[in-house]
C-alpha cells in the first residue's frame, strides 16, 4: 500500500503569520528605497556643491588668463620698432618716439595690428612739468596730435565694432616721451584699454 502525503498547512505559518511576515517585507523594502532615496538626495547635493565651485575657479581662472592677455598686450607695443626710441640701433626701454608716434597715427585699421594688439585702445598723455599738469591743446611740433589733458591723445583705437562689450580692463604705465626736433625727454603715461 502507498503511502500517501497529507500536505497540511504549517501552524507557525498560519494566515496572521503570512500578513505579519508580508508587513515586515513591506516595511523593508520602504527602509531600503528611502534609504537609496536619501543617498541619491546626498550625492545630488555633493554634486551641486562640487560644479558650483568648479564654477567659481573656472571664473578666477579666467580673470587672471584675462590679466594676462591684458599685460601681453601691453608689453608688446614696447616692443614695437616703429615706437620705440633708439639711437645708434640701441633702444631705449619705456621709451617712445614723438615723431615715430605721430606716423604711427592711423594704423588701427591694418590687419597686422588688428591681430596683434586685437581689441584695444592705447592713449598717450604727456606731462607738462612748467605748468605741473597734462598736456592740454595741439602740440606745435607735431600739428596731427592735439593733447587732451587727462584723456591724452589716443594712438590706436580697436574698439569692437558694434561698440558693445562685456568687460573693459584699464592699465596705466608710466614711459618716457622723446621729442627728437628739441632732444628733450618729457614724463608721459600710456593707457591700455582691453575690451571682451
Amino acid at each position: 500500500m502507498k503511502k500517501t502525503r497529507s500536505y497540511r498547512l504549517n501552524p507557525a505559518l498560519s494566515y496572521t503569520n503570512g500578513n505579519k511576515m508580508k508587513k515586515k517585507s513591506q516595511l523593508q523594502i520602504m527602509q531600503s528605497t528611502m534609504i537609496l532615496l536619501l543617498v541619491f538626495v546626498l550625492f545630488a547635493i555633493g554634486l551641486i556643491f562640487f560644479f558650483s565651485y568648479q564654477s567659481s575657479k573656472m571664473k578666477e581662472k579666467e580673470a587672471e588668463y584675462a590679466d594676462l592677455e591684458m599685460i601681453k598686450k601691453s608689453q608688446t607695443l614696447n616692443f614695437f620698432p616703429e615706437l620705440q626710441c633708439s639711437f645708434d640701433n640701441i633702444v631705449d626701454p619705456d621709451c617712445f618716439d614723438m615723431e615715430k608716434i605721430e606716423s604711427f597715427i592711423g594704423y588701427d585699421e591694418d590687419y597686422y595690428y588688428r591681430r596683434l594688439l586685437g581689441n584695444v585702445k592705447i592713449v598717450i598723455l604727456k606731462f607738462d612739468m612748467e605748468n605741473n599738469a597734462w598736456f592740454t591743446g595741439p602740440d606745435d611740433l607735431h600739428p596731427g596730435i592735439d593733447w587732451d589733458g587727462e584723456k591724452g591723445f589716443p594712438i590706436y583705437n580697436n574698439e569692437k565694432e558694434d561698440g558693445k562689450y562685456t568687460k573693459m580692463k584699464s592699465v596705466n604705465l608710466p614711459i618716457s616721451l622723446y621729442e627728437p626736433k628739441t632732444d628733450r625727454y618729457y614724463f608721459g603715461m600710456i593707457k591700455y584699454q582691453v575690451f571682451r
